[in-house]
């Protein structure tokens, strides 16, 4: 039953937060589908590496200095190694993936579905739904330090490989491959047929709305009422973590008396402001106005503005953003949607 779900989000809110509210109630549930991208590109040999990439050394100086036309040389050197090795190495790496996939959902207070491949179907708490998918995600590509326990032992994935008691064991997928993840939050009593529905619509708005690599968030609340939201995972170094950085934040807001609803004041209604005035003086005039903390030290003040260059930047760069949702206020308002996103999974209705 889903309930079983839902009924998880008190405590994973506790490891959230660290201590216990004096009232909660979330009764919502969340339905994870997660795919990878370009499938085809990657078994049709697209992005496998180039004979240069995988030969010896010294094998690919001799050819470099060798006396054989450039076009030749170029040839050899940049033809991409597409064999029955490869192929194998992508299945291999892909039954890897999928048979650990489990491990992920399970720590997250979830149960997996489907997982076969490169797709994942599972349900989890709303609270941490988020978490889960970035971690499975990275899982995937085998970065961002992703710790698991195992009866195998700790498995870390790092360095585009999967290390079992610290000594590499398999490659994964590697860092040009990419996820996308399209998750519906709703309450315990929604059709489940449909809740599934709203899932795959929000996957297909995460490759297609906003050009893969991304993850979309649909809620239906208990009035029916439906929101979607999303936004890219990372920049493309990894330096900026999406997830990691709302979580962070988020936990910050308590100590520094900036509330869910002073949030909305971030929008900035018509304000006509450029990137450096909205983030260096409207984001401050904002936290003065909800009064801030005196123990505050304004680390969260630093935060917020980190957070918002970083994310208006991959705003402007997703490809698939319309025309009419292409200028700055439509780029900050998508934003703090994903903020309030991120809040809601946490507390749900009960505010």
């Amino acid at each position: 039953s889903v309930d079983v779900f839902a009924g998880k989000n008190e405590q994973k809110f506790i490891d959230f937060a660290g201590n216990k509210p004096e009232s909660y109630k979330n009764s919502y549930y969340a339905i994870l589908l997660m795919d990878g991208d370009r499938m085809g590109k990657w078994i049709g040999g697209e992005y496998a590496p180039q004979i240069s990439e995988v030969i010896a050394e010294p094998l690919r100086t001799a050819i470099v200095s060798s006396d054989l036309p450039t076009r030749i040389k170029d040839y050899i050197l940049k033809r991409k190694t597409v064999q029955p090795a490869y192929h194998r190495t992508v299945s291999r790496t892909l039954n890897i993936f999928s048979s650990l996939v489990q491990l992920v959902v399970e720590k997250h207070g979830g149960e997996l579905v489907y997982s076969g491949g490169d797709d994942v179907l599972a349900f989890l708490p709303a609270v941490s739904v988020l978490e889960c998918a970035d971690e499975i995600r990275r899982m995937y590509s085998g970065t961002g330090d992703v710790e698991l326990d195992s009866p195998a032992g700790k498995l870390q994935f790092k360095d585009e490989m999967l290390w079992i008691k610290g000594k590499p064991y398999s490659p994964m997928m590697g860092l040009k491959a990419t996820m996308s993840a399209g998750i519906a939050v709703v309450n315990k009593k929604f059709p489940l047929s449909q809740a599934l529905r709203i899932a795959r619509e929000s996957e297909h708005f995460a490759k297609d709305g906003l050009g893969r690599d991304s993850f979309v968030v649909s809620i239906v609340r208990r009035s029916g009422q439906i929101t979607r939201n999303g936004a890219k995972w990372s920049t493309k170094d990894g330096s900026f973590n999406t997830i990691k950085s709302l979580q962070e934040m988020i936990k910050k807001m308590d100590s520094s008396g900036f509330g869910s609803r002073s949030l909305r004041k971030l929008y900035g209604d018509d304000l006509i402001l450029s990137d450096d005035e909205y983030v260096d003086k409207y984001i401050p005039y904002v936290l003065k106005k909800a009064g801030s903390r005196k123990e505050d030290d304004g680390s969260f003040e630093r935060m917020l503005k980190n957070y918002f260059r970083k994310m208006i930047d991959l705003e402007k760069g997703i490809e698939a953003i319309t025309e009419e949702n292409s200028d700055l206020f439509e780029a900050r308002k998508r934003v703090v949607d994903l903020f309030l996103v991120q809040d809601f999974l946490l507390r749900g209705d009960g505010k």
